[in-house]
């Protein structure tokens, strides 16, 4: 993609590294890499062969398994030598309103460093960035939030393969209804952003509409955002998060299900397998008694109450820390009283 600066890497690491994936993966057809010129190269032709090796690796990385490689990971991971400079680069950064903000960030920032360079060019006020985070799409209908700790450059790198100009997004971070419509009140572009993250989730099928969709979406324009967020907040899926699909364990069952969280409650549809019925499991936060992760974080475990028993249900899912996270600003959100 334009704009990705591949600059602490020497043209002889990627010849290094062309020539180590071709032993490893001697049945794929690699990509030639641009031609080394013998003599002294103009500023022209540096950024013709820049073009060039980050043409070769978006066409590498689209291949999943060499893009998860430990030799291309350690690739495109900033150097441990202490002597090579940590560069700049070109980060995009995706707004609900399909806009992009180019943030330049050193390659080995983190998302806490980064989000805070957003908040600053965005000039977002104290009262709104709590409610807001940078996620990582993962396909249309699902996005996971970053942790303050990773390197938002290396996931953006590695989706090159990615229909959307980037995997990271600025998104609301709010389940409370009540203290969305607050902020929404003090802050003129939270208001947008959740407007138009609402008008994303309803395009998408997030958001339920049985009735009268032709009427919300001529809503759908800045001078009625008002209306617009009245509208779709009083429907089945606003300010829900949807994880996808994973297999599930329950007592002496197994299957397949699926969860989705919103401020009122949690929701597991299961699949029992060898059955073509689902089975649809509502739960008030206060019928949910504990959750965790185990089996070395690749398994999430609920406990809930059901006909006064304890019930556990463990899903096998790659994404146990954000169901943690998702559960534990829901109760965060519940506990606290917003001021006015």
């Amino acid at each position: 993609m334009a704009g990705r600066h591949l600059g602490s890497r020497r043209y002889s690491e990627f010849v290094q590294l062309n020539k180590v994936l071709k032993d490893e993966y001697p049945d794929f057809e690699f990509p030639k890499l641009p031609k080394k010129w013998p003599f002294k190269m103009s500023e022209q032709q540096l950024d013709s062969r820049r073009r060039g090796l980050e043409q070769y690796l978006e066409k590498v990385c689209a291949v999943k398994v060499i893009a998860d490689s430990d030799i291309m990971q350690e690739f495109l991971m900033e150097d441990s030598n202490a002597c090579r400079p940590v560069v700049d680069v070109n980060l995009r950064v995706l707004l609900p309103e399909n806009k992009s903000l180019v943030l330049d960030v050193k390659r080995n920032s983190n998302t806490k460093f980064v989000f805070t360079e957003v908040l600053q060019q965005l000039n977002v006020s104290a009262d709104a960035t709590p409610y807001l985070a940078l996620f990582e799409m993962i396909d249309l209908n699902f996005e996971r939030k970053l942790h303050l700790d990773e390197c938002p450059h290396n996931i953006y790198i590695q989706n090159y393969s990615s229909a959307a100009s980037s995997c990271i997004l600025l998104k609301k971070w709010c389940f409370d209804i009540e203290a969305e419509k607050l902020i929404c009140s003090r802050d003129q572009l939270f208001k947008r952003i959740c407007f138009y993250q609402a008008v994303n989730d309803l395009n998408n099928g997030l958001i339920q509409v049985s009735e009268k969709l032709y009427q919300l979406k001529a809503l759908q324009t800045e001078d009625r955002i008002d209306q617009y967020l009245e509208a779709v907040r009083l429907l089945d899926g606003y300010s829900s998060v949807y994880f996808p699909e994973c297999p599930f364990t329950c007592l002496d069952d197994h299957g397949y299900a699926k969860i989705s969280c919103n401020f009122d409650k949690l929701t597991l549809t299961l699949m029992k397998s060898g059955s073509k019925k689902e089975k649809i499991i509502s739960l008030q936060w206060n019928q949910v008694s504990s959750w965790k992760t185990v089996a070395e974080c690749q398994v999430f475990s609920i406990t809930f109450l059901k006909a006064e028993t304890e019930v556990e249900i463990q899903l096998e899912t790659l994404y146990t820390r954000y169901m943690t996270d998702v559960i534990e600003r829901i109760h965060k959100e519940r506990s606290r009283a917003l001021p006015s």
